[in-house]
């Protein structure tokens, strides 16, 4: 189990290296966790690079997730020790490093407090009902067709059906198409998904009437039976929330990008 955990740490300590940073969450705990020497590791530190490699973690047993950690925790402040004391902190390349880290990390806290951080759930709730909710619900029909190759064959099923025949196992029996095994089963689809004879047809049936003469497409002679009909469900709010809120905070990021650049003057010297 050890072993295996120092894989993990070994995993995480790679990713520090590459200076992989996120947006995590800090929250205000200053309790001490451990001690490396005269350092101390709080639980503050370990929320906060739960919170930065939290994707990374996901690959990681949660069970072993906090021991991981501290391994990462421990390396990286031995190494920073080691660090100072050979005098890399004074030299003109990492304080170089270390503006652009700064610089980036002050913009992630930025985009999550005042972007990220504006777009509530409200907010994302009334952009769904606005949007979604109040668009028109196009119509569907539910359809079976047995699928054949000639006329002639068409012709004899809707003596069949007409005659008291069950649609489903004509279908099975006779249908060439693939959703001949399933009775014929289409299940629902809106304008524009079928050929046009065919989706001429369907969407002018009564529910529970076929076809009085055969349909004919590139396909073959279709014999059509209509299910249902109905209007199309919007998609529910949980499906679209997360894609609904992405695209509110880029909308967010955007106006305050123009806003920023159209006060201040920059050149991009080549």
């Amino acid at each position: 189990m050890k072993q295996q955990s120092k894989r993990w740490s070994l995993a995480l300590s790679a990713i520090i290296a590459c200076g992989m940073l996120s947006t995590g969450k800090l929250q205000a705990q200053d309790t001490i966790a451990a001690r490396i020497g005269d350092t101390v590791i709080t639980e503050q530190e370990i929320t906060f690079a739960r919170g930065d490699f939290a994707q990374h973690l996901e690959k990681i047993p949660p069970e072993q997730q906090r021991t991981a950690i501290l391994d990462v925790l421990t390396d990286m402040h031995l190494l920073a020790r080691e660090a100072r004391n050979l005098g890399i902190d004074e030299s003109p390349e990492f304080k170089a490093r270390l503006a652009f880290l700064y610089e980036r990390a002050l913009r992630n806290e930025y985009f999550r407090t005042q972007i990220g951080g504006k777009v509530t759930e409200a907010d994302v709730r009334a952009r769904y009902e606005k949007e979604i909710l109040g668009q028109p619900q196009d119509e569907e029909v539910h359809a079976r067709h047995i699928l054949v190759k000639t006329k002639d064959e068409a012709i004899a099923l809707i003596v069949e059906l007409d005659g008291g025949a069950d649609f489903i196992e004509l279908a099975k029996k006779h249908s060439t198409g693939p959703s001949g095994p399933r009775g014929g089963d289409l299940g629902f689809f809106g304008k524009g998904q079928m050929v046009p004879p065919f989706e001429e047809v369907a969407f002018k049936l009564q529910p529970g009437a076929h076809t009085p003469t055969p349909v004919k497409t590139q396909f073959g002679w279709h014999v059509l039976k209509l299910e249902e009909k109905r209007l199309k469900p919007h998609p529910s709010f949980e499906q679209l929330a997360q894609r609904i809120r992405g695209s509110m905070i880029n909308e967010l990021y955007g106006k305050k990008m123009e806003e920023l650049k159209s006060k201040t003057k920059i050149e991009i010297i080549q």
